[in-house]
């Protein structure tokens, strides 16, 4: 084995890599089509004991399992009788950092730990800003539930600082965090097939794949920050001078099957605010390149006619193999216009406005609005089928929870409401779930206050400094230059879907909080 590879793969990590594969296949599979998950408080207990053992022996290996099990959103570990949701790498997690403070007590840890730096106060700070605002949380039992559950996410950022301290680190991470993206990305892709062939399965929205996060546009936020990850990796292996050619080709080939099965479940989410996070991820990839490498325009014409050709083979691969129902051309220009184009089905031909502002006036013309699988139906009955512009009702939903938003942030301008409380006042959605500000920065402005707010800026804008001055360095660095990549073009795929949706509290996010801010590159 290579100098090279021996930094990805040893015998023991290849093992335990195969082993996060058939961990993560099985508790998706487990939770998904069996009752075995949660599981019972004994067996729950059992297997508590088992990986604390396990951890003490050899915590690195369970911080392995707990990055391949970073996607599993929807997996719940904890038995009902706790009443409490435990995702398996909160789980794996918890129990990491339980086993590095045993050995540290008992002077048996065998690396050092992590310096305490000024974005570790921040963050704990962060989560400070929950507490403080319990007095004007209308829930005070469901907002301090809420703080500790923020609080727990500052916890697992912490485990990631304690085994992620410098580059060869990540490196080690790499195989296991696509692992367990790979799980999730077919899983998504799975889900809609079987929507489309009619086999029952667990789409939260059909038609829409949410693979193991509870949303599609949580999903599609995951999967363009892994399209961010593969960009990183991509500028590693092209630059990375003692890879021979042959493996590197390899590698260049695997991460291209990866990048066009994320880009397929990614189009497969409609989700428009992922979509517009990984359009600027790419933006951002191709002048950076073009700007650091101090390439010519022939490269960063290279560059930009792969990721085209990645996209085409995604759109491609989608339409032969009838993988999505929805319009994608049209749902692609409702980002732009604000309008939604609906099928609708009449009892007769009738003159139609061009616009609809509401379904509901469909019925005064004797039409309604129907899915695209029922268009058959419908000419089969001798109805009159055609298409009708509407208002899209989510730009309208989020504006108005915009200015609801606004108005209980004037209200309590200085220490939020609580995390969680703002659903109170936003009530549910058709499908009965909770509305939220749809917006990262107001988010936590109501849930943590203003010091939770100035927290979370002081850190995105150390992370941009902090990699805008790695990519100004003279000396060019396979590793520094594609850590830099990953993380400018990760703030992307973050921060811009969040600004209209609020999914601050996903693992992956506080993970790659953990890698922005190591300290040594």
């Amino acid at each position: 084995m290579s100098t090279f590879a021996h930094q990805f793969f040893t015998s023991q990590r290849t093992a335990l890599l195969l082993f996060s594969l058939i961990l993560t296949s099985s508790l998706v599979i487990l939770s998904s089509y069996t009752t075995l998950l949660p599981l019972h408080v004994g067996d729950f207990l059992f297997f508590s004991i088992l990986a604390l053992l396990g951890a003490l022996y050899r915590p690195g290996w369970l911080f392995l399992l707990f990055i391949a099990t970073i996607p599993l959103e929807t997996v719940n570990l904890a038995p009902q009788e706790f009443g409490i949701t435990l995702r398996p790498y909160q789980f794996l997690g918890a129990l990491t950092l339980c086993a590095v403070a045993i050995r540290f007590f008992l002077g048996r840890l065998n690396f050092a730990l992590p310096r305490f730096a000024w974005h570790d106060g921040a963050l704990l700070l962060f989560s400070v800003g929950g507490f403080l605002a319990l007095p004007n949380a209308s829930d005070g039992m469901n907002a301090l539930k809420q703080a500790l559950v923020v609080f727990s996410f500052v916890i697992l950022y912490a485990v990631v600082r304690i085994f992620v301290q410098k580059s060869d680190d990540v490196r080690r991470i790499v195989p296991f965090f696509l692992v367990g993206s790979a799980v999730s990305i077919f899983y998504g892709i799975w889900q809609n097939w079987a929507f489309m062939h009619g086999i029952a399965q667990d789409e939260i929205m059909p038609g829409r794949p949410n693979g193991t996060f509870p949303e599609a546009d949580w999903f599609g936020l995951y999967l363009a920050f892994v399209l961010t990850a593969l960009f990183g990796l991509w500028s590693y292996f092209r630059s990375y001078r003692p890879i021979n050619d042959r493996l590197r080709t390899f590698f260049m080939i695997l991460l291209g099957v990866m990048a066009a099965a994320t880009t397929v479940a990614l189009i497969l989410t409609v989700s428009r605010s992922a979509w517009l996070g990984a359009a600027a991820a790419i933006g951002v990839f191709l002048v950076v390149d073009f700007w650091r490498r101090e390439s010519s325009f022939r490269a960063i014409l290279i560059n930009g006619v792969i990721i085209f050709g990645v996209i085409a083979i995604s759109i491609i691969a989608i339409h032969f193999a009838s993988l999505t129902s929805f319009e994608l051309k049209n749902r692609l220009s409702s980002i732009s216009s604000g309008k939604q184009n609906i099928t609708i089905s009449c009892d007769a031909p009738v003159n139609l406005p061009v616009v609809v502002s509401d379904i509901a006036l469909l019925a005064q013309y004797g039409c309604r609005h129907i899915m695209l699988e029922e268009i058959a139906q419908e000419r089969s009955r001798g109805a009159f089928v055609t298409t009708v512009l509407r208002d899209d009702p989510n730009v309208q939903t989020r504006m108005q929870l915009y200015k609801k938003s606004l108005a209980l942030i004037m209200q309590h301008p200085f220490m939020g409401i609580g995390w969680g409380s703002a659903g109170i006042f936003f009530g549910a959605d058709a499908r009965d779930a909770t509305l939220n500000t749809s917006n990262i920065f107001m988010e936590t402005w109501l849930g943590g206050g203003m010091l939770s707010l100035a927290m979370l800026g002081g850190i995105l804008g150390a992370m941009i400094a902090k990699t805008m001055r790695h990519l100004r360095r003279t000396a060019f660095d396979a590793s520094a230059y594609a850590l830099a990549v990953f993380v400018l073009l990760g703030l992307c795929a973050i921060i811009i879907p969040n600004f209209f949706n609020a999914g601050l509290l996903l693992g992956f996010v506080w993970v790659f909080f953990g890698i922005a801010l190591m300290q040594k590159e």
